[in-house]
């Protein structure tokens, strides 16, 4: 039986929810015309025909978290509601492998379109290639090429086995084979040495991860009477903890610059040749990765010099934000700005209203 319709019961109509909206000063108008332009993109038979989407996991959830991300989307879709070509954002926005650009691409126009831009999507080049839009304030229109990297397939991989080994440790504290591990909770440091064992293959990682799991747990169950603090070697350290607060996971990310080395290798110089070479040109980069400004900038100069892409006036990169437990991000949003390009970055009117996105104020975890 598939999932029921998400929005069939029009939950943040609700008191529960109607009292958050109302405080805020939003009409039921507001609310109803702006979930209306999410439901015509999401409608009941893209749902039943989909494959497994990334907007199913917002879609099919309730509360404030979602409640906001609805919101905030149907106004990004009403701010554009009249630009041309928006059916091509619009379909790749019910495409699973396309909707996090599609996504970030929308977030974008419509943000300019506040400002006072005139927006296009997808305009045609003279090479016949497409740029993802271009934004047009008075006589300066400025392309842009909107760039979603994924995680690696090895990240991936790491990720699901820092999960695993949070879910397989969580329930280990109640399991009647243990009863010595009753209150007990755990903390727990894989070490970087695990991501070698993980190539990025699905069916490999699944028995490698299964295998690295069962020997936490064994060493956990073993050593946890008579032990505080251990290490596994190869595999992890751990810590045992009275409050489940202090329990948890932590995993090794890829470097800055293997994310950097993936950016330049995959997206970078497809990115130039889909910019319009007689007309301004801006690149933004969203990774859930980590990056250096310092080395970034260093090495984006070089490539953006020797490709001669003097079109290119800028090269912005944003974080993936993360609201739990409170608002944070791997790295803080900067923009690398080419002084050999033709079209000054800073005399761009689309580059400057660019700011508030690119400085943007966020916490980012510390070195340590």
């Amino acid at each position: 039986m598939g999932l029921a319709y998400w929005a069939k019961e029009k939950w943040w109509l609700t008191d529960e929810y109607s009292r958050v909206w109302k405080y805020h000063g939003i009409t039921q108008q507001e609310i109803d015309d702006r979930f209306s332009r999410v439901i015509e993109v999401f409608g009941p038979e893209w749902q039943e025909s989909t494959a497994p989407h990334p907007a199913l996991y917002v879609l099919c959830t309730q509360g404030t978290l979602p409640l906001q991300f609805l919101f905030d989307l149907g106004g990004n879709l009403r701010s554009v509601a009249e630009c041309l070509r928006l059916k091509h954002v619009i379909q790749d926005l019910q495409l699973p492998d396309n909707y996090e650009s599609a996504l970030l691409e929308l977030q974008v126009a419509a943000h300019l379109k506040s400002t006072g831009h005139e927006i296009e999507f997808r305009p045609p080049l003279d090479s016949g290639k497409k740029a993802d839009l271009s934004a047009t304030y008075a006589e300066q229109k400025t392309f842009f090429e909107i760039k979603r990297m994924q995680p690696s397939k090895r990240q991936q991989a790491m990720d699901a086995l820092g999960r695993e080994v949070g879910f397989a440790t969580s329930d280990i504290e109640s399991d009647s084979r243990y009863p010595h591990l009753a209150g007990k909770w755990f903390h727990i440091e894989l070490d970087p040495y695990v991501a070698d064992l993980l190539s990025g293959e699905r069916d490999a990682d699944n028995s490698t991860i299964r295998s690295i799991v069962t020997s936490i747990q064994r060493e956990i169950a073993s050593r946890t009477e008579k032990q505080q603090a251990f290490e596994i070697p190869l595999l992890a350290k751990v810590t045992v903890v009275t409050e489940r607060t202090e329990s948890g996971v932590n995993w090794p990310m890829a470097s800055c610059q293997e994310e950097l080395k993936r950016f330049l290798r995959a997206h970078l110089q497809n990115a130039i040749t889909q910019l319009h070479p007689d007309h301004p040109g801006v690149i933004v980069v969203q990774t859930p990765g980590l990056l250096d400004q310092e080395l970034t900038t260093r090495i984006i100069d070089g490539w953006l010099a020797e490709s001669k892409a003097a079109h290119v006036s800028a090269v912005v990169f944003l974080p993936i934000y993360n609201s739990f437990p409170t608002a944070w991000a791997l790295f803080r949003p900067f923009a690398v700005v080419n002084n050999e390009a033709k079209f000054l970055a800073n005399d761009l009117r689309a580059f400057r209203d660019l700011a508030p996105l690119i400085r943007q104020e966020v916490a980012v975890p510390s070195a340590e």
